[in-house]
């Protein structure tokens, strides 16, 4: 009984080493596949632009502190988000195609919109100064976009 069950588990472990050698001849027959390239959408590295938020919002409050300039609406800096994520999507859109189509203006635009909404809060710019400046640079926008 003994020799019966040695004999079948050589058996078993000769028959467990051909497939493994029949696996391993087909492994090594398969060709290399190519790096595929990045989704659209899709980093690799991480995204730069929380770092760049956070270093933005340091710098202004740092100067606040150095020259004593009072921060009032210092909430409007909340703004620059959605302006630093149109402008990455602006960049974005342009590293995809090389050249600036229209959805990479219309994010270009819309972040210098925002960083203009937050400037005028933040330094208290009033508002008889600033809305012909937005009517100019959305009539530029419209003549671009042409």
């Amino acid at each position: 009984m003994d020799d019966t069950n040695t004999k079948l588990k050589n058996e078993e472990k000769d028959r467990l080493e051909e497939e493994l050698t029949a696996v391993s001849d087909h492994r090594s027959a398969l060709p290399d596949l190519p790096d595929l390239p990045d989704l659209p959408g899709h980093h690799s590295g991480g995204s730069w632009l929380p770092g760049l938020i956070l270093v933005l919002i340091g710098l202004i409050f740092l100067a606040a502190n150095l020259w004593e300039f009072q921060l009032d609406n210092w909430w409007a800096l909340f703004i620059l988000i959605p302006a630093f994520g149109n402008f990455n999507n602006a960049y974005e859109k342009y590293r995809r195609t090389g050249r600036l189509t229209r959805g990479a203006r219309s994010s270009l635009g819309w972040g210098v919109f925002f960083v203009i909404l937050s400037a005028a809060f933040l330094f208290n710019i009033s508002w008889n100064f600033l809305w012909p400046i937005l009517l100019i640079l959305l009539g530029i926008g419209f003549i671009i976009n042409r």
